[in-house]
């Protein structure tokens, strides 16, 4: 008798024998991936230090043993803590941004918003002192009522270890007889007044601080209204960044080499901050500015700007 043969019964689903088994390495290798880069930094030094102790023969250097002088293993520990620079710039960051923090304090408790304005930025920890606040019409005498407050804000600067640079401007309008002559003359007295009183009754070592004077050619608003004016007739207070101490500190050497020399940098005439008195600081000032006046011409920023 034949026998019936039995159908075969179409197996449609093999396919995922295969798709599980390439899954299955799929998993595998992202499993070892996320190893690998999760390296234990202890465990992978005891590792360098013992493989190089045994391929160069106990680490003695004389050529016995192995000695085939491989590089150490220790150069492929991956890094696991930020650069020390970055590490230094965070600290300083968070030691001026506390600094800001207990000033603008200071500020609200006396009210004194409108007066004193903060900001960060490149240079570091900036003070902007309005002109009408804190000088007398005209003068590059301090208002008496307002001298206290900047004790105040100099003993709070005084706890970062920064160079302090004192800077002044003006507005655009002519310096118009009186006591000084020129722009230059009235930003440069300026910031060396706030200088000297810092020297006298703050905390913050004279070493630290600078005075320079930039006239109307740092304007920080357009000159053609009143309010424009008013902006950039101002005394910069500025927490200079560590990372500028090697230009500053340049600039401080320079400064007591040649004080009473009216060197002028840049567009600003630079004042010493070390001591002297106001009237040879000006003199000095403006005998830079008469020598460059004549090649010197304003830059396209500038706007002239005078103190009133």
């Amino acid at each position: 008798m034949k026998k019936i043969k039995k159908e075969k019964k179409d197996n449609s689903e093999r396919w995922l024998l295969s798709y599980a088994d390439f899954i299955t390495l799929l998993m595998v290798f992202f499993i070892i991936m996320y190893s690998m880069s999760s390296v234990n930094a202890e465990k992978f030094q005891a590792l360098a230090d013992s493989m190089n102790a045994a391929m160069s023969g106990g680490g003695s250097g004389d050529g016995s043993g192995v000695g085939i002088g491989i590089a150490s293993f220790s150069s492929l520990l991956p890094s696991t803590s930020p650069d020390s620079s970055q590490m230094g710039d965070q600290a300083e960051q968070d030691e001026l941004d506390q600094t800001a923090q207990a000033i603008q304090q200071y500020l609200q408790e006396y009210n004194l918003q409108d007066s004193v304005k903060l900001r960060v930025d490149e240079r570091g920890l900036v003070v902007i002192l309005a002109d009408t606040t804190t000088f007398e019409s005209g003068s590059a005498e301090i208002i008496s009522s307002f001298i206290p407050k900047l004790i105040q804000i100099a003993d709070i600067l005084s706890k970062v270890d920064n160079y302090v640079r004192i800077e002044g401007h003006t507005d655009n309008v002519p310096a118009a007889g009186g006591k000084f002559k020129s722009n230059w003359e009235v930003s440069t007295a300026r910031a060396t007044s706030l200088v000297q009183l810092f020297i006298s009754q703050s905390s913050i070592a004279p070493e630290k601080l600078s005075a320079i004077g930039y006239g109307e050619y740092r304007p920080i608003a357009p000159n053609d209204t009143e309010d424009g004016r008013a902006r950039n007739r101002r005394v910069e207070i500025v927490v200079i960044r560590s990372k500028f101490n090697s230009v500053e500190a340049t600039s401080s050497s320079d400064a007591s080499d040649g004080a009473g020399s009216g060197d002028a940098a840049g567009s600003g005439a630079v004042a010493d901050a070390s001591g002297g008195d106001l009237a040879s600081e000006i003199a000095s000032a403006n005998a830079a500015i008469d020598n460059s006046a004549a090649s010197a011409a304003p830059s396209a920023e500038a706007a002239p700007s005078g103190a009133r």
